[in-house]
C-alpha cells in the first residue's frame, strides 16, 4: 500500500509522519479499549508526546513538500524541457 499526498505523489519521504500518526492512533485506541476511556497520567503524557510528534512531522512535511521542493521541481522541469528540445533538434537533423 502506497500513501499519497495531495499532489498524488508517493509519500515515501515521510516515514516519520506515518509512524507518528500510527503511534498516536495506537495510543488513542489503547486508551478507549484497554482502559475503557480512562485517561491516566501516563496516557495523557503518551498522547501528548505522540500528538506533538505528529504535529511536528506534519509541519516538517508541509515545509519540505511545499517550500523546499519548489526549486528542485522548477530545475527539473527546466532540464526536462531542455532535453526534449535537444531530442527534437536531433530528430529534425
Amino acid at each position: 500500500m502506497t500513501f499519497r499526498n495531495a499532489a498524488n505523489k508517493p509519500c515515501s519521504q515521510s516515514p516519520g509522519l506515518l509512524n507518528s500518526v500510527a503511534g498516536f492512533i495506537t495510543t488513542i485506541v489503547n486508551i478507549y479499549t484497554a482502559r475503557s476511556g480512562f485517561w491516566s497520567v501516563s496516557a495523557i503524557i503518551t498522547a501528548s508526546v505522540t500528538g506533538g510528534c505528529t504535529i511536528f512531522m506534519i509541519g516538517c512535511f508541509l515545509i519540505y513538500d511545499t517550500w523546499l521542493l519548489t526549486t528542485i521541481k522548477k530545475e527539473h522541469k527546466l532540464r526536462v524541457q531542455q532535453m526534449e528540445d535537444e531530442n527534437k533538434r536531433e530528430i529534425v537533423q
